[in-house]
């Protein structure tokens, strides 16, 4: 683990560090170009100005006048070179021939070059590069003229190659340890950023976040809760497939990023009150349907960047709820039918044996009363465990308010192999009891549930009139109860009748069949 740290550390730190040193580069190179240039520039201006300066030096006039090398002008020239760092001070006639020269054997003899054309026939100054007797040099060339305007030769002022080449290093010396100390600073700056971003990355390798992304979307889109996320201005920002879905169904909207939570979801007392920096829990209701939503703070570096909102459909949790007590009343019914089986047959063979003929007939009329034979029937007549439990279920839940609850099953139910629909089914029905009860009409309710042409019939018979029946089509419009309609793919209608109401709910029923 270390290994791959250092790696992606040694990584980042080479991209900084060559980013700087490629800039540090480029500028030393362009400034060390500048430099150069800047250096020739003043020297040719310094050799120019020393070259005017002797110029005008009366000894100077009077030795060309005369084309004598004196030892005057000797000594003079010999002074410039030391004063200014000079290879050379030439003093030459108008036919070339030297007055002076730092070798003492080229005096009186012609000047070397080439480049001296122009001071001599035009008395112009110039500057050039050329190789004369001490080799290749920068040379300046200055006529000097009398009081009357008249050339009388020229002054040939230089410094060789070797000589520009020292003083260039001098000078670029002084640029190469600026950036040594900056290449040295650049390195000191790209681990600490290198760390720096390291750590932002809570010390994590690019395969290793790579992996961690992937394992959170895949646990962010497969999670069965709707799941939203919110920025720090409570807009959407990321939400994932179940989330979308339930949107779509809440605040009609396929399209839920940038809008406020509150908006979508309003009444939410979490963001009405503007508690979001705590972790709550609330119950919403909405359209029939009860949510528990809880909403959490997303806390990045103790300052908090949003919110993440998860949203349980609580029809959902009641439905498995009741299916397990409906299973679990199922499997007593069982469990006491089978026990009391025996008891009952040894009881009527006791009293047959006897020949107790009215014991035994008001004994039989007593295990045959709807309290004792309901469960058995469902037992019998249903081959679905799930819907036989949830009736036995629904039988208690009538008997508790002391209304009567008695189905008709008429032919059997057989077994399904879809228990999506089977859930939706029970949904249904639970919603349409509750309605149900809730309008105090289950006095005289009759209920006949069949199985015919791979489809579940449901009817309903209720006395119900006026304002109840309005009450009842409201909230069977609900959006509850028409996605459950839609899901299922059921169909329903309803039969007004005098001082009757009958409603008939058809739902597709695939049966299950065993292979032989």
């Amino acid at each position: 683990m270390k290994i791959k740290q250092f790696n992606l550390w040694m990584k980042l730190t080479l991209l900084v560090f060559l980013s700087i040193l490629l800039s540090l580069s480029f500028v030393y190179f362009q400034m060390n170009k500048e430099m150069s240039r800047s250096i020739r520039e003043k020297q040719e201006s310094d050799l120019l100005k020393i070259g005017h300066s002797l110029a005008n030096d009366p000894t100077v006039r009077a030795a060309l006048k005369s084309e004598t090398s004196t030892s005057k002008i000797k000594q003079l020239a010999k002074n410039n070179e030391q004063a200014f760092g000079l290879d050379f001070v030439v003093i030459m006639t108008l036919d070339k021939t030297r007055l002076t020269h730092p070798n003492s054997d080229k005096i009186y003899k012609k000047f070397q070059g080439g480049d001296e054309h122009k001071a001599i026939s035009k008395g112009q100054e110039t500057v050039s590069t050329a190789s004369g007797t001490l080799g290749q040099s920068l040379r300046a060339f200055v006529p000097v003229f009398n009081t009357d305007g008249e050339e009388l030769g020229v002054i040939s002022i230089g410094l060789t190659t070797t000589r520009l080449a020292e003083n260039l290093t001098k000078a670029r010396w002084n640029f190469s340890i600026t950036l040594l100390l900056s290449i040295m600073i650049s390195l000191l700056a790209a681990l600490f950023t290198a760390f720096t971003l390291k750590k932002q990355m809570y010390d994590l390798e690019p395969k290793e976040i790579a992996i961690l992304l992937e394992e959170r979307n895949a646990m962010f889109e497969n999670i069965h809760d709707a799941i939203i996320v919110t920025n720090q201005f409570s807009e959407i920002s990321l939400v994932n497939a179940s989330g979308q879905k339930l949107l779509a169904k809440l605040a009609h909207t396929i399209h839920p990023y940038g809008e406020k939570i509150s908006t979508l979801i309003p009444d939410l007392k979490t963001f009405k009150n503007n508690n979001t920096q705590v972790t709550t829990d609330e119950l919403y209701h909405q359209n029939g349907v009860d949510y528990l939503i809880s909403v959490a703070p997303i806390v990045v570096r103790k300052k908090n960047v949003g919110q993440i909102i998860i949203i349980r459909d609580m029809t959902e949790l009641s439905s498995l709820h009741d299916q397990l007590l409906n299973t679990t009343a199922y499997a007593t019914s069982l469990q006491a039918q089978s026990h009391d089986f025996l008891n009952k047959l040894h009881v009527i063979y006791g009293l047959t044996d006897l020949q107790a003929y009215d014991q035994l007939h008001h004994y039989l009329e007593k295990i045959l009363e709807p309290e004792q034979e309901f469960s058995s029937r469902m037992v019998y007549l249903i081959k679905n465990p799930l819907i036989a439990g949830f009736l036995i279920g629904e039988r208690s839940r009538f008997v508790e308010r002391k209304l009567p609850f008695m189905v008709e099953i008429y032919p059997d139910i057989p077994a399904t192999t879809d228990q999506n629909i089977i859930q939706t089914w029970i949904n249904i029905v639970r919603f349409i009891h509750s309605t149900i009860l809730e309008l105090e009409s289950a006095k005289d309710l009759q209920i006949r549930i069949g199985y015919s042409q791979k489809k579940l019939s449901l009817t309903y018979s209720l006395p119900l009139t006026g304002s109840k029946l309005e009450q009842l089509k409201i909230k069977l419009q609900s959006n509850y109860f028409s996605n459950l309609i839609v899901d299922s793919k059921s169909h329903i209608t309803l039969e007004p009748q005098t001082q009757w109401l009958i409603i008939h709910i058809n739902t597709p029923y695939p049966i299950y069949i065993e292979e032989d």
